[in-house]
């Protein structure tokens, strides 16, 4: 599961959701800033159009962009000792092999 498809935290587990996006912001500094900064609008809830226009680049760049940091995020995810289910299930990751 990538960082931004985790479900919104219930309220009793405030704190595990704090905890998480401390996390997130770590990982984000580890990013190169451009993907990050992408990366970070996309959950905020802008387009690819809109991140496109707003920051000058070509929206092919900004999928570029977006897909470039979920693969860092879930690199750095697996280090930290998360899994993605999916991966133990298909052969070369949630999208198969290439």
């Amino acid at each position: 599961m990538a960082p931004e498809d985790l479900p919104p935290a219930p309220q009793q587990d405030l704190a595990d959701a704090w905890e998480a996006q401390e996390t997130l912001r770590g990982w984000l500094q580890q990013l190169p800033p451009r993907h990050a900064e992408v990366f970070q609008m996309s959950r905020e809830g802008f387009s690819n159009l809109e991140i496109a226009r707003i920051l000058g680049l070509a929206d092919t760049s900004v999928r570029g962009y977006k897909t470039a940091a979920r693969r860092q995020l879930r690199q750095l995810a697996e280090q930290a000792g998360y899994t993605d289910s999916d991966s133990r299930r298909r052969p070369g990751g949630a999208h198969g092999s290439r």
